[in-house]
């Protein structure tokens, strides 16, 4: 199933990822009107299996999206659980403000990535 885009995907996107989906309502009134979705009902459509600038691809979808419908995405949490890997970090902070500032922490969480 190749699901098409009016405007270019979102550039997180990547193959492997899931894509979801949730019916939209119109709320508000003549002149002043907003979509809003029902986050009880969101229903997966399956794993992306190709992407194109406007479109992505899912090769066994789940649930067919209806038309209308807002389209979203979710990173596969087994790939992206770990935390930063590696032997060293850099970081650069940067106060661009004439005021004087306190930073009260930084913190992090490292996995080592070999041994």
């Amino acid at each position: 199933m190749i699901i098409q885009f009016a405007e270019p995907i979102n550039a997180s996107v990547q193959i492997g990822d899931n894509a979801w989906y949730a019916l939209t309502n119109s709320q508000g009134v003549p002149g002043n009107t907003y979509q809003t979705a029902n986050t009880n009902s969101v229903l997966l459509i399956g794993v992306i299996t190709a992407i194109t600038s406007n479109s992505i691809t899912v090769a066994s979808p789940v649930n067919a999206p209806l038309a209308g419908a807002f389209i979203m995405f979710s990173k596969d949490d087994v790939v992206n659980r770990n935390n930063v890997l590696g032997y060293y970090a850099r970081i650069k902070m940067i106060n661009y403000s004439r005021e004087k500032i306190e930073l009260f922490a930084v913190g992090s969480e490292i996995a080592q990535s070999s041994k």
